[in-house]
Formats: structure tokens, C-alpha cells, sequence
């Protein structure tokens, strides 16, 4: 979506709008940008999904606006 769209959005009143594309949301996302992530019969479990999610965040970049921050405990032995 380009900006000028999402500043329609603004103006009009909407909160949140999602995106056409995968990710994590983060603290600082942009409402109006939101990334999604497909939920599908695909996962096994809850905890499936959950692993999932984990793994994306895992994947992001580091220094990326869509990377999740993992507590020292969970992340201990983890490098990115």
C-alpha cells in the first residue's frame, strides 16, 4: 500500500489496516501496516503455530523493525 493511501486511511478515521505480506508485529509497526501472519489448518496444534511465529521472529533481520525482542531466558544460546 503506498503511503498516500495509508494517509487517506488516517484522515478517514481508520485505526489499523492490514498488509498484503508476512511478518511479526513489533512495538513500533505502523497500525496502518500491519503484517499478517496466515493461520491454517496446516498447524498441528497450537503450539505448532506458536513454534511457527517463533521461527519468523528468529528469521527476521537483526536491526529489523519486524523482529521480535526474545527475553534473555528464552533466547539464551540463540544467536541471530
Amino acid at each position: 500500500m503506498l503511503d498516500a493511501h495509508r494517509a487517506l486511511l488516517r484522515r478517514a478515521g481508520f485505526a489499523c489496516c492490514l498488509s498484503a505480506y508476512g511478518g511479526v508485529v513489533t512495538a513500533g509497526t505502523d497500525p496502518l501496516h500491519l503484517p499478517r501472519i496466515p493461520v491454517s489448518p496446516w498447524h498441528l496444534s497450537p503450539g505448532h503455530f506458536g513454534f511457527e511465529l517463533l521461527a519468523m521472529a528468529l528469521a527476521a533481520p537483526a536491526g529489523s523493525e519486524r523482529r521480535v525482542p526474545i527475553p534473555e531466558a528464552v533466547g539464551a544460546g540463540v544467536t541471530s
